[in-house]
């Protein structure tokens, strides 16, 4: 083999470690929740707030801060 299909070949496999990195981090935060988020959407789930109440307070929370 020569030196530039070992490079060819380093590379690929360096790119698919890539892509299976990527894909494991967004399986383990499916939708990068902040803690605040992720509290809304647990009382959401358990039925302490409705629906509209959660729209209102998300918004809030995806407001800039400043």
């Amino acid at each position: 083999m020569s030196l530039s299909m070992l490079v060819i070949w380093a590379l690929l496999v360096y790119l698919g470690y890539l892509l299976g990195r990527a894909s494991r981090s967004a399986q383990t935060q499916p939708h990068d929740l902040t803690p605040a988020v992720q509290v809304l959407d647990d009382r959401l789930a358990r039925g302490d707030i409705d629906p509209d109440e959660y729209s209102r307070r998300l918004s809030v929370l995806s407001q800039p801060r400043r």
